[in-house]
């Protein structure tokens, strides 16, 4: 009895940390070792005593669990995302131990807890914890890649041949510096390409369209495009809408040239010289 006490210790001990350290890098916030350690301390405490209760109350000494770790772990800033985030990790854990359960048919039992009827091997898991690690490293990845992502979207008016599209989403691509007589080359992608082909085909068939050259990973690439305009931050840019030999989506419309990251806010320039 007193090895199964502090085999669950351990176990819980372990777990816990595990989440808590998972859910502070999710969450991008410092990690401060002894506030976790005392967090998990305490969850392990409250386990030891949902023996002790029966029926509802085993529910309710789990929620108060839930409130203890991560409010000593995360304080009172922003809790409830805290928590919503490492209730998330604590299913997916939960669930990556089952599932290798299920696969290994090895004998368990989810009720207020997952319970077991024979030995199981360390090794399981340590790899439930590595699957976790690694679908945690994952999305902490992906949090990350779209904040940084985020940062270079941004809302433009753009305008050719009298057709003026307001409103839509864009893509600041640092890596596209592509020119044609020293005006930058914006793409526009699907569903806003509809519009912009039937244009340019009038504009091929009249001799006003701009042969536009550039070079990708798999060569060299040949399109056409027209010129027109972007109003970006209180500005008016011109530019040459092309399309793309590619018809991919993505979560914008235009593909906007390098240049625009050098376009200062006109607005609040004009905002400050008023207050001033």
């Amino acid at each position: 009895m007193t090895v199964y006490i502090e085999y669950v210790i351990l176990d819980n001990l372990i777990m816990d940390s595990l989440l808590l350290v998972a859910t502070h890098l999710t969450l991008r916030k410092k990690l401060r070792w002894w506030r976790l350690l005392l967090a998990a301390v305490c969850g392990v405490a409250i386990t030891v005593c949902t023996p002790l209760v029966n029926g509802a109350w085993t529910y309710v000494l789990k929620a108060i669990c839930l409130v203890v770790i991560t409010f000593v772990a995360n304080g009172r800033r922003f809790w409830l995302r805290y928590v919503l985030v490492f209730s998330a990790y604590t299913a997916l854990l939960g669930g990556t131990i089952v599932a290798l359960f299920w696969i290994l048919q090895i004998d368990f039992d989810v009720n207020t807890s997952i319970s077991y009827f024979h030995g199981v091997p360390i090794s399981l898991y340590i790899l439930a914890v590595v699957l976790f690690a690694t679908s945690v490293y994952l999305v902490v990845v992906y949090i990350r890649n779209a904040r940084k992502h985020d940062a270079f979207m941004c809302r433009v008016t753009v305008s050719w041949q009298g057709n003026i599209v307001q409103d839509k989403k864009a893509f600041l691509d640092s890596g596209n510096s592509l020119c044609v007589g020293g005006v930058p080359v914006c793409f526009v992608l699907p569903p806003l390409d509809k519009q912009l082909r039937k244009a340019v085909a009038e504009a091929i068939i009249e001799g006003n369209a701009i042969k536009v050259n550039y070079a990708t990973m798999s060569g060299d690439v040949c399109t056409f495009g027209i010129v027109g305009t972007v109003e970006y931050k209180g500005n008016t840019v011109d530019a040459i809408f092309a399309l793309p030999k590619t018809g991919r989506r993505a979560n914008y419309e235009i593909l906007l040239n390098n240049a625009f990251l050098e376009v200062r806010d006109e607005t609040t320039t004009t905002t400050k010289a008023n207050t001033q």
